[in-house]
């Protein structure tokens, strides 16, 4: 192993850390509410993944659950979308249809509630849905109909199904479209362009082209590109913090393994994690 693979294997370690504390919640949730009630699974979607859009409201996620908890029917009616769209706005001032995913479907997107209700195959549930596309190999149709509700973007859409991914421990060899559950923030971005450096390539042009790039560089590697995608966003987000020092310490891996041993001493609770890396 070459330093610059030992470099990509550290992202996935800092992203194994995330799933082992913060991002546990998440994985016993999907787990256990891939078999529940279908409210229970979209609830956690309404509530860590639908209004993550940049500018929403706080108070939107809760809005919407409260809406949903008062609908009395087993599955999604007709009424579903009215209902859950007049619940949602009486409890938001000046509620704005642009970009909400509660919102009626128009001509151009449909709504959220529209989405959950086609799913009557996997019992109306998004987790159940989600999980069982991507094991059939269908990563793309399911990308593109959660990219096709008003207010969901790419990011978001990659983000739930990275988080698909890791909680299942989905066999990413069967996953031939694996750039589809990349989200791609300042972080992510960031760190495909020095990745690509270090590996001789031309630094990615766009977002598309990050994501692809971390597959590849995962692949080379030998660990998952969903762990190397959450592992550039903790080490950058929740250890560095600056974008400046992010990049130094990725085009370098003398100076990474040097700033892992001065963390060895100030995060004595992540020793282990660290003793890991530096092997």
């Amino acid at each position: 192993m070459n330093s610059v693979e030992w470099l990509v294997r550290c992202l996935s370690k800092f992203g194994e850390l995330f799933w082992s504390e913060a991002g546990i919640r998440t994985r016993n949730q999907f787990r256990s509410l891939e078999e529940d009630n279908w409210k229970g699974a979209f609830s956690v979607f309404l509530e860590a993944f639908a209004f993550e859009r940049a500018g929403r409201s706080p108070h939107y996620s809760p809005a919407a659950i409260r809406a949903l908890n008062k609908y009395q029917k087993e599955s999604p009616a007709e009424d579903f979308e009215i209902f859950m769209w007049n619940e949602f706005s009486s409890n938001i001032e000046n509620t704005n249809k642009r970009n909400n995913p509660i919102a009626p479907s128009s001509e151009r997107s449909i709504s959220l509630t529209v989405l959950i209700s086609t799913l009557q195959k996997y019992n109306f549930n998004i987790i159940k849905w989600a999980h069982e596309m991507i094991e059939k190999g269908c990563i793309k149709s399911t990308y593109n109909d959660l990219c096709s509700v008003r207010g969901i973007g790419s990011k978001i859409t990659s983000l739930f199904l990275r988080d698909i991914v890791i909680a299942f421990n989905v066999d990413e060899s069967k996953c031939e479209r694996a750039e589809y559950f990349q989200p791609i923030d300042r972080w992510t971005r960031r760190g495909s362009e020095t990745l690509s450096k270090l590996f001789g390539k031309e630094p990615p042009k766009n977002d598309k082209e990050s994501a692809t790039r971390i597959v590849e560089i995962s692949k080379n590697a030998g660990v998952s590109s969903a762990l190397v995608n959450t592992g550039l966003w903790m080490f950058g987000a929740q250890f560095v913090r600056s974008e400046r020092g992010f990049q130094e310490l990725l085009s370098d891996p003398k100076k990474m393994k040097e700033y892992l041993l001065r963390k060895k001493k100030e995060l004595n609770a992540q020793i282990c994690f660290i003793d890991q890396i530096l092997k």
